[in-house]
């Protein structure tokens, strides 16, 4: 498949956090289908694990996932929309995803700013508390383990 340039260019900044909750780990572009691993297929059987009973959908691609390989990802129809990012904790039988930000580029200059300001945690927490949707559960959950690094 060849990727939009938009993806392309998100996985090349390649913005890495400190917090755990946000994304560690990208792929490469030479590898982008070898880090679908796990979500869209088995790594060992390589059967698909798309479409069935609250698997992953066809159209979802992994863009990066955070420490505890919790997914970010787009899904690729949707493409008018400048590709909404989505992010579901891994466990359970069913993929929950959480609509995190309206298109990639929101997303990605949501990591920048966020990078940018990461070792001041005061700062940080008042750019989460009044910037971040923080009734989303994984604004909410960066804000408190933000919040709990401080004490």
């Amino acid at each position: 498949m060849e990727l939009p340039y938009v993806i392309k260019n998100f996985i090349i900044e390649k913005t890495e956090m400190t917090n755990a909750c946000l994304p560690w780990n990208y792929p490469s572009l030479d590898k982008f289908n070898e880090f679908q691993a796990g979500y869209r297929y088995n790594a060992i059987t390589f059967e698909s694990l798309t479409g069935k009973n609250g698997g992953f959908d066809e159209n979802w691609f992994v863009i990066c996932s955070n420490y505890f390989d919790d997914p970010f990802f787009i899904d690729i129809s949707e493409i008018e929309s400048e590709f909404p990012v989505y992010y579901s904790q891994h466990g359970g039988r069913k993929w929950r995803p959480i609509k995190i930000a309206k298109n990639i580029t929101e997303f990605s200059n949501q990591l920048k700013q966020i990078k940018k300001i990461e070792n001041n945690k005061e700062l940080l927490l008042d750019e989460l508390k009044n910037k971040f949707d923080l009734q989303n559960e994984l604004w909410k959950e960066v804000y408190a383990s933000t919040f709990e690094d401080e004490e």
